[in-house]
């Protein structure tokens, strides 16, 4: 969605979890796990090959077709390293300041660093509509419609995240229909905010679907939107929730990088278009970060999120641009998207993404 994706769940509940990042060393080479930071070794195959520093919040379906280009073996195939660093919840800082080639967020994160002066583009939409906007609620809840929220008190995690402006439209959407504004509550964590809904201190929480899947299968909550039925869609359209972006500068100087990363995630975008979900977690059983998860796990979570995955494989029309500008008016993110900072022109690039799809690569 937008807003940048905070780390989820799955990830805070992994065991021993640590911050990783994976290197791809050329053609032919395997992939390798490094530390976050550690240099990748050069090597004769990679000696004429970009390399490209490519951030995401943490692992789950949210981020499927860069883990899935991975483990599909489509970087080396594009003839590009890519090191995937696990950056957590400072992913959107770090972009900003040029500590990533390429960040992967809810598409609101990339606009406060424009209005810094930290000129940032939207290069690959991986998400239209809102994958984030899943309510959860105890399982012994009286809830049961978004409208019986009404005035009730909705924990988020953070301010200016994703949970925080879905929460905040979702909010707008009830007064609109005659209820009371939601009290919207800053948690720190994920897991806190469960234990909270389900021990009753807060009404319902939103975010993925996978945020409480495990709480699901165990009885102790349950959903009151599903994000993927047509009710829910509709309420956010065609909004560009979820993108990869980076500073313009880095864009332009990684430009063979760039372009060879998302002719690799679209194919892998393609991947999940064209095979089952089980296909799908199958495949991205084999990348690095989905360590510790078991297929049905990652079955149920694809299965969450494929309804939105890249639907235009990963191009950002002017139209859905605008729309997009006018839907987050109601995010509360205090800036003025009137602004010419935000405007299609400025704030969105596809030159590289049009240049991916030319690319003679047989994936």
């Amino acid at each position: 969605m937008s807003m940048t994706e905070d780390k989820g769940q799955r990830a805070e509940r992994r065991p021993g979890f640590a911050t990783r990042c994976v290197a791809f060393l050329g053609v032919g080479a395997a992939a390798a796990a490094v530390g976050c930071g550690a240099a990748t070794a050069p090597s004769a195959t990679s000696a004429a090959i970009p390399t490209l520093t490519v951030g995401i919040p943490g692992p789950g379906p949210a981020y499927l077709d860069v883990d899935l280009a991975q483990a599909l073996g489509y970087y080396q195939k594009a003839r590009v390293n890519v090191n995937i660093s696990d950056a957590g919840v400072v992913v959107v800082t770090q972009a900003a300041a040029g500590q990533l080639d390429l960040a992967l967020s809810g598409t609101t994160a990339l606009l406060a660093p424009n209005n810094e002066g930290h000129h940032t583009v939207d290069v690959y939409a991986w998400a239209i509509g809102n994958p984030v906007a899943a309510v959860a609620v105890a399982s012994n809840s009286p809830y049961h419609t978004l409208m019986d929220l009404s005035g009730q008190k909705m924990l988020v995690q953070g301010v200016g995240t994703s949970s925080y402006g879905t929460a905040a439209y979702f909010s707008h959407y009830i007064v609109t229909h005659g209820g009371k504004p939601l009290d919207l509550v800053s948690v720190t964590s994920e897991s806190a905010i469960n234990n909270e809904v389900i021990a009753g201190v807060g009404a319902a929480t939103v975010g993925p679907v996978s945020y409480y899947e495990s709480e699901i299968q165990a009885g102790k909550m349950r959903l009151l939107v599903d994000p993927t039925s047509a009710s829910t869609r509709k309420i956010f359209g065609g909004v560009v929730g979820n993108s990869i972006w980076g500073l313009a500068s880095k864009v332009n100087q990684n430009k063979v990088a760039v372009e060879r990363f998302l002719a690799a995630v679209r194919a892998a975008d393609q991947y999940v278009h064209t095979h089952t979900a089980a296909q799908v977690a199958t495949a991205l059983a084999k990348s690095p970060f989905e360590a510790g998860y078991s297929i049905s796990s990652n079955t149920a979570a694809v299965q969450s999120f494929e309804a939105f995955a890249a639907p235009t494989l990963g191009y950002i029309s002017k139209s859905a641009w605008d729309l997009s500008l006018n839907e987050w008016k109601l995010y509360g993110l205090g800036l003025n998207l009137s602004s010419p900072l935000f405007s299609y022109s400025n704030a969105v690039d596809m030159a590289p993404l049009n240049a991916a799809a030319k690319l003679n690569i047989k994936f």
